[in-house]
């Protein structure tokens, strides 16, 4: 393990969904620290053992893929802390927001300052995103666009971001939470199914999101004592729309009071 750096560098890239009638923009900025070059390593011998070269791209709605080889990659990009943004106005208005969100991730961590690196069609305004990130108080040290097709933890961050969308799309009652899945038997063995037993989507979703999820983990009491949830919203999931925010808080509902105990 290496040490950790004082600067952060996140990668970001972006799905869309629809809340309301009206599409929203999703973006997701994922960043490894210490274990970046280790999650590196790690997509790239998922990619040999199923045959890819390097620069084959992995991304969530791949052709090249079947979607159990897809879901393999889940585990790897959500080593790592996510912070997601809904926007319904643009792309650039959705990185202004992250980027806010990204100095104030680092703020409370207490890192010197942070990089950001978009995939490519998501900023159109540099100027306009550089003097915005001036403003969030901590310095951005490097800002800039790349190919997902060349930068490995660019499709982390695209996985990431369709992740986000089916979990959208749970909340709202377009996919099915329920839907049983089945996985290649050596990754069934990591969590303890045998033969042809099957794990329901939402729940393999959730046991890999809701530890990325950048948030603050309180316990609530009940009647038999208390439990942890974790509270993203504000910390890893922001969002500025003109549709209710009781509408929002619905597509997000698998994405905020994360439970965080055992689950078994």
């Amino acid at each position: 393990m290496g040490e950790r750096s004082q600067f952060g560098t996140f990668y970001v890239d972006d799905s869309s969904c629809e809340i309301g009638g009206q599409r929203h923009f999703i973006l997701a900025a994922v960043t490894y620290g210490a274990e970046e070059d280790e999650t590196v390593r790690a997509w790239i011998d998922k990619k040999t053992t199923f045959r890819m070269s390097m620069f084959e791209e992995v991304k969530w709605n791949s052709k090249n893929l079947s979607i159990e080889q897809r879901r393999e990659f889940v585990p790897i990009a959500s080593r790592g802390t996510v912070l997601i943004v809904l926007h319904d106005r643009s792309k650039q208005d959705a990185a202004i927001l992250l980027g806010r969100q990204v100095s104030r991730y680092c703020k409370e961590i207490g890192l010197l300052g942070f990089r950001l690196r978009f995939d490519e069609n998501i900023v159109c305004d540099w100027a306009e995103t550089r003097a915005q990130l001036e403003a969030s108080g901590l310095p951005c040290v490097g800002l800039c666009q790349a190919s997902s097709r060349d930068e490995q933890l660019i499709q982390a961050a695209d996985l990431l971001a369709g992740a986000v969308k089916l979990v959208i799309d749970f909340g709202l009652g377009n996919r099915d939470s329920k839907q049983t899945i089945t996985l290649r038997p050596e990754m069934a063995k990591q969590y303890g199914l045998s033969g042809d037993q099957g794990i329901t989507l939402g729940w393999f979703m959730f046991g890999h999101l809701r530890y990325c999820i950048w948030g603050k983990v309180a316990l609530t009491p009940d009647n038999h004592g208390s439990y942890p949830l974790k509270s993203t919203i504000g910390r890893g999931l922001a969002f500025s729309s003109t549709i209710p925010e009781a509408t929002i808080r619905k597509a997000a509902a698998h994405l905020e009071d994360l439970y965080m105990g055992c689950i078994h």
